[in-house]
């Protein structure tokens, strides 16, 4: 008899633990269902956020405090852009967040700069006490609503207009002023910072995987705006911020058809000198896609790409050891990316030369693109790499020759 109890027992608290999954799980395909709905990203005037950033619908956090409910899912760009600033993190985030409170709900799409002295955005506006930077934030259907300063996950709605109340509210719910000194200074101030992308438009023909014709057609030129905190003890950016600058395809067939726009073509081959030549005249060569990974035992991994063609090149690797307060480096190795099965890539010698705390490590090898089983046409190329020996963070990347 006591077998038979617990095995009831047993099973119905299995049925309560699976229906409460089941209810979590269709609470969250509920909530993906309604973001997906109203989120209109080809909409965007912004055109990194229009062609190059992708939402995640599938996971959908839910939080409540107050009489505020928040629920907020992730971004992120399809080609990672990246940019020079001695104020801020070369890399943008994103964010979808809906906001319910006091009967009224209000969606932002929230394109994150942070300051370089700040903690990464961290993928939720509850969880901001180690954060400071600037929300570029738009609607869900693409209007530019303004910004949001945001000091040490303090925020302030610096353009003053009313659709970003609620959002700064909602973010000043878990604001929990420290006693702790800042690393970054508080203050008041703000600087407009203006972003520029660059888009380098082409026709292409191909048939199959071989590419038949390229057309350069010229660049975009787009600018937007965005209002960030001023650190108190440095001078806000003076150029603009130039995001990585990319390539927009407009694909057809042998026949003339159209067959709508792409913004890499891994694993297409050219087929003429003619077209690589104008494929590498058109193409950006300064390094892209800097990362830096630290590990135990004082070691570290420094890299960055370096574009030949538009969809395709060499990404060096610097292999760093800390001795003392400064990085040394151990060894430098380099591969191709772009997945592209007509180009080869043989490092053949590197040398270093140091000034200050700027190292710049010179690559030498030889570039070559194949047709078949022969080599078509090949290039001796050098890169120069710089990078800072007391961060080992790469400073540069450039093609010399």
């Amino acid at each position: 008899m006591n077998k038979i109890i617990k095995s009831f027992v047993s099973f119905f608290i299995a049925l309560f633990l699976f229906s409460c999954s089941n209810d979590e799980l269709e609470k969250n395909q509920e909530n993906a269902k309604v973001t997906n709905t109203n989120l209109e990203l080809a909409k965007f005037s912004n055109l990194n956020i229009a062609q190059n950033v992708e939402a995640d619908f599938q996971n959908v956090n839910e939080i409540k405090k107050d009489n505020f409910k928040i629920s907020e899912f992730s971004a992120k760009e399809k080609i990672v852009s990246s940019f020079e600033s001695d104020l801020l993190q070369g890399q943008l985030k994103y964010q979808g967040v809906t906001i319910e409170n006091e009967g009224r709900s209000q969606s932002y799409f929230l394109e994150v700069f942070a300051l370089e002295e700040s903690a990464v955005y961290p993928g939720t506006i509850t969880e901001l006490k180690d954060f400071s930077g600037g929300l570029n934030v738009y609607s869900f259907s693409g209007e530019n609503l303004g910004s949001v300063v945001v000091r040490n996950g303090k925020a302030t709605n610096v353009s003053g207009k009313d659709k970003l109340d609620v959002l700064t509210k909602a973010i000043n719910l878990f604001y929990a002023p420290s006693n702790n000194t800042s690393k970054i200074p508080l203050c008041d101030k703000t600087y407009t910072q203006v972003v520029e992308l660059t888009e380098d438009h082409w026709r292409i023909v191909y048939n199959g995987t071989k590419i038949l014709s390229v057309a350069y057609e010229g660049q975009k030129v787009t600018r937007s705006t965005a209002i960030l905190p001023y650190p108190c003890d440095g001078s806000g950016d003076v150029d603009a911020i130039k995001l990585q600058r990319k390539a927009h395809y407009e694909r057809y067939n042998e026949n003339g058809q159209y067959l709508g726009p792409t913004s890499n073509l891994d694993g297409f081959e050219v087929t003429t000198k003619a077209q690589y030549d104008l494929l590498v005249s058109n193409t950006n060569h300064n390094g892209t896609d800097m990362t830096l990974d630290v590990f135990e035992n004082n070691t570290s991994q420094a890299s960055v790409k370096l574009y030949v063609v538009p969809w395709a090149g060499v990404k060096v690797t610097v292999n760093e050891k800390k001795v003392g307060n400064n990085y040394v480096v151990e060894n430098v190795i380099s591969t191709t990316f772009g997945m592209s099965p007509s180009f080869n890539w043989e490092q053949t010698n590197y040398r270093l030369t140091t000034n200050g705390s700027t190292t710049t490590i010179f690559l030498d090898g030889v570039w070559s693109y194949v047709e078949g089983t022969g080599i078509v046409y090949r290039e001796v190329i050098t890169y120069g790499v710089s990078f800072n020996s007391r961060t080992g963070k790469i400073i540069e990347g450039v093609r010399t020759y």
